[in-house]
């Protein structure tokens, strides 16, 4: 984006002053969204994706063999199937999938982790509507890239340990290896190899071998670069907090030799 455009960009934010009430910014984030028209071949429809209302939108060219799970931005306080309705179309059609986004619930009037419960449910939508997980992806922007992390960590739990995309974002990878998710980064082509054949055959095992930096299957084995202090951390099951704890000695060592125009940790 040019410089030209950021500072238009600015200005107009600039221009809009945010109320204190998180009930008329609910309303203000849907007015702008509905700004944005549909296109003519975006076709809308609702559903009750197990309890959860939602939408799907999508265009004649779409595929409707695949999915994009798309959780909306908003501090999990505002944002919804309205604020969103333009990007989540055009996420989907960028995608070449249908699109399916869930009104999950807000806070401050259902707390944690009722977004969390929603991100999932939707996933289970999904999946029991005969949709492959390999053929299933999880988007959101903002506090719905977080609901992204938060929803993989359920699934996760479930039996799902490691994400592998052709890149990540930073935030992204950050935010996995906090909640205990590897990013792993493949070669397009590899990746296209892993969902065709979780889409073959949906119990195929893989391995990843975190010390070798290694995902393998039958017949088939790819490496895969990762940061020497996550693998550190991954390998000795060991957390930020973790870390400190192992460190406590030097760092109190380090205390003491600290120069006093240093600030203080207190």
């Amino acid at each position: 984006m040019a410089d030209a455009e950021i500072v238009g960009l600015r200005a107009k934010l600039a221009s809009r002053p945010r109320s204190d009430d998180y009930r008329q910014r609910r309303r203000e984030i849907d007015a702008r969204g509905l700004q944005y028209g549909l296109g003519p071949d975006v076709k809308v429809e609702p559903v009750t994706a197990n309890g959860v209302r939602a939408e799907w939108t999508s265009t004649p060219q779409d595929n409707s063999d695949a999915a994009l799970l798309y959780l909306h931005g908003g501090g999990y306080v505002i944002g919804s199937l309205d604020s969103h309705r333009h990007l989540v179309a055009e996420a989907g059609r960028a995608a070449g999938c249908w699109a399916l986004a869930l009104d999950y619930r807000l806070a401050p009037e259902n707390p944690f982790p009722a977004a969390v419960e929603d991100a999932v449910a939707g996933y289970r939508y999904l999946l029991a509507r005969g949709l492959k997980s390999g053929r299933i992806a999880i988007a959101g922007d903002s506090a719905g890239g977080g609901l992204v992390v938060a929803a993989m960590l359920a699934i996760r739990d479930a039996g799902f340990r490691a994400v592998i995309a052709p890149s990540f974002g930073d935030i992204f990878r950050a935010n996995a290896f906090k909640t205990g998710i590897l990013a792993v980064e493949l070669p397009e082509s590899q990746v296209r190899h892993l969902i065709d054949l979780a889409s073959e055959d949906p119990t195929a095992r893989l391995e990843i071998d975190v010390r070798a930096q290694k995902v393998r299957g039958e017949g088939f084995e790819y490496r895969f670069e990762l940061d020497p202090f996550i693998k550190h951390c991954l390998v000795d099951g060991l957390d930020e907090i973790g870390l400190v704890e192992r460190h406590g000695a030097a760092i109190s060592g380090y205390e003491t030799q600290r120069p006093e125009w240093l600030p203080a940790i207190r």
